[in-house]
């Protein structure tokens, strides 16, 4: 009776039920976020250095790139593209 009673309590343990619940994750998974983390930092200080900004949209520099990418986005999507048109008007009052 003593040795069941100390077989369940030793399966029975926090210990023993601790095992069951923790995740199993490998070297090469607990690496794995760190090594993503340090990609995303070393690519965004290098864009800091080189100073790569993309304009606010609504903003003139903005506004100025798009019109200047005009016959990109004709070539693209065609002269008849009603989107294509739409920045046509908006480049024409705006004095692009």
């Amino acid at each position: 009776m003593r040795r069941t009673a100390a077989i369940a309590l030793t399966l029975l343990s926090p210990a023993a039920a601790a095992q069951d619940v923790a995740p199993v994750i490998s070297p090469s998974q607990a690496a794995e976020g760190a090594f993503h983390r340090s990609r995303m930092g070393a690519q965004a200080e290098a864009m800091r250095r080189r100073g790569a900004r993309a304009p606010r949209p609504g903003s003139p520099e903005f506004q100025r790139q798009a019109c200047a990418n005009r016959p990109a986005f004709r070539r693209r999507y065609g002269a008849d593209d009603p989107r294509l048109r739409q920045l046509e008007s908006l480049c024409a009052g705006a004095g692009y």
